[in-house]
C-alpha cells in the first residue's frame, strides 16, 4: 500500500483534565488499519496525560490499540506521535475510546488518527445479490 492511500482523521477538541473514557466519534463505516495516533495540545496547561487508544465494541469491552503520552510541560500545538509497529484492525461497528490518566492539569488536545482503508476483493455470487469478502 502506497503512503498516499493513508487519511488524517481528527477529533473536536478533548477535555482531559477530570477526564477518564473520551468516546472520540470515530467509527469507520469501512474495514480501516490504524498506523499512527497522536495527541496536538490545545492550550497551555503545563500538566500531563496519559492517553490510551482503545477499539470499543460495547461498553467496557475495550482492547489497547497503544498510548500517547503528553509530558508535563507546555506543549501547545506540538503533535506528540506514536507509530503502530503493524497497522491495528478496526472494521464497522467499532468505535475509538481514549482512556485518560492525568497528571497535573491536563491540557485540552485534538486526538489524530492515521489509517487506510483495507480494500477487500469482493466477489459476486451470479446474480442473487450474494456478496462474499475475502481478505
Amino acid at each position: 500500500m502506497a503512503y498516499a492511500d493513508r487519511q488524517l482523521w481528527m477529533s473536536r477538541e478533548l477535555t482531559l483534565n477530570g477526564a477518564t473514557d473520551l468516546e472520540a466519534h470515530f467509527a469507520p463505516l469501512d474495514r480501516v488499519l490504524i498506523h499512527k495516533i497522536a495527541m496536538m495540545p490545545t492550550d497551555s496547561a503545563t500538566g500531563g496525560a496519559t492517553c490510551v487508544f482503545e477499539q470499543r465494541k460495547v461498553a467496557s469491552t475495550d482492547v489497547t490499540i497503544e498510548t500517547v503520552t503528553i509530558p508535563a510541560a507546555n506543549h501547545q500545538g506540538d503533535v506528540i506521535v506514536t507509530e503502530l509497529l503493524s497497522p491495528f484492525t478496526m472494521i464497522p461497528g467499532d468505535r475509538l475510546n481514549i482512556a485518560v490518566t492525568e497528571s497535573g492539569t491536563a491540557p485540552t488536545a485534538l486526538a489524530l488518527v492515521e489509517y487506510s482503508i483495507q480494500h477487500l476483493e469482493l466477489l459476486s455470487e451470479g446474480t442473487s445479490g450474494v456478496v462474499i469478502e475475502s481478505a
